[in-house]
């Protein structure tokens, strides 16, 4: 486990914080020609490794796992940011936060035209921790 977690902790640090990607994702926004920030909404804290049913059943089981009830633990820290602007503007600030310092996951990307040219956007991005606490949103 020592193992696992050392080498969770070496990949991660190349991850942006949860308490920086909301004002990172803003900024990225603001830069931007012609896009409109609608909503950034933090989506919580939520561990990476599930605890099982059956193991906070077993007593011998529950040894194995740590005091919060699982395995020491990764977080996933999930942001969803809502924009309105036209089609280059959304692409444009893809690239951008693809070509940002620091790395995320992307979870989901809507789409949706309205009348030529509006369209709205909504970004769904997650980060890990190994802390549950969420301070950015």
């Amino acid at each position: 486990m020592e193992t696992i977690e050392s080498q969770l902790r070496n990949s991660a640090q190349k991850l942006i914080s949860p308490d920086n990607m909301a004002v990172m994702l803003e900024t990225v926004l603001l830069k931007v020609k012609g896009l409109e920030l609608l909503e950034v909404r933090g989506l919580g804290a939520k561990p990476v490794i599930e605890p099982n049913e059956a193991v906070a059943d077993d007593p011998q089981a529950n040894q194995l796992v740590g005091s919060a009830g699982m395995i020491d633990n990764a977080y996933k820290h999930g942001l969803r940011i809502e924009f309105q602007g036209d089609y280059l503007g959304t692409l444009e600030y893809i690239q951008e936060l693809e070509n940002l310092e620091w790395d995320f996951f992307w979870e989901s990307l809507e789409f949706e035209v309205g009348e030529y040219p509006e369209s709205r956007a909504a970004i769904t991005v997650f980060t890990l921790s190994l802390d549950e606490n969420w301070i950015g949103v």
